[in-house]
């Protein structure tokens, strides 16, 4: 959510009109909190972002003046919403890669039972029964955003009987794997350079010229 505040703020700033950032922990009733000091205030709307993708209810405030769901939404539709295209990033990083004469396609999707890793399963699936792709279950597996869990999940991929020749990262991108904690699992790539390579849904720049 910062890049998502910076943007506004930025863009605001060009219209003269100055964002304020309130952050409302959990188990803290927001009408109390941050609603409460700008009710106060002259607004011209509300943001209101979750980090993880999400269904919320919409606190009341939200409905007296104009305002827009940034990564959440309301079961209902009843406010203006923008979320990720995980289906599409999942569909067209799948794609890329088969386009590229690519068969045997891993996926390491964030923590399951969110709403974002369902979404590039489907739209991982969806790109494999459009090319006449066999779905293997054992292709897909699960982390929690952190380094190690990551190098987890390639191990178990790379001691397969037959090994898939090319990662996809969940929500992932390719630049992630400069930062030293990402260092291992880079290695581990490495070691299995000839076979495999990483990319993330989110980003393409790092693929392998082949494969772009």
């Amino acid at each position: 959510m910062s890049l998502a505040f910076e943007g506004a703020r930025e863009k605001a700033l060009e219209l003269g009109i100055r964002v304020t950032l309130g952050v409302i922990r959990k188990d803290e009733d927001p009408e109390e909190s941050i609603f409460s000091i700008c009710d106060s205030q002259s607004l011209v709307g509300y943001i209101f972002g979750t980090i993880l993708t999400r269904k919320i209810d919409p606190p009341e405030p939200l409905f007296k003046v104009p305002s827009i769901l940034v990564n959440c939404y309301d079961q209902q539709r009843r406010l203006p919403t923008i979320v990720p295209g995980d289906v599409a990033g999942g569909r067209a990083a799948t794609e890329r890669l088969i386009a590229a004469g690519c068969r045997r396609i891993a996926l390491i999707d964030s923590q399951e039972g969110l709403d974002n890793p369902r979404d590039r399963l489907r739209g991982y699936k969806q790109a494999l029964a459009s090319n006449d792709l066999a779905y293997d279950p054992e292709l897909v597996h699960y982390g929690n955003w952190e380094p190690s869990s990551g190098y987890k999940k390639t191990q178990a991929l790379m001691k397969l009987p037959d090994p898939p020749v090319v990662q996809l990262s969940g929500g992932g991108t390719c630049s992630e794997l400069d930062q030293p904690q990402y260092w291992p699992y880079r290695r581990l790539l490495f070691s299995h350079a000839h076979r495999v390579v990483s990319a993330g849904t989110s980003c393409f720049a790092a693929l392998p010229r082949g494969l772009q």
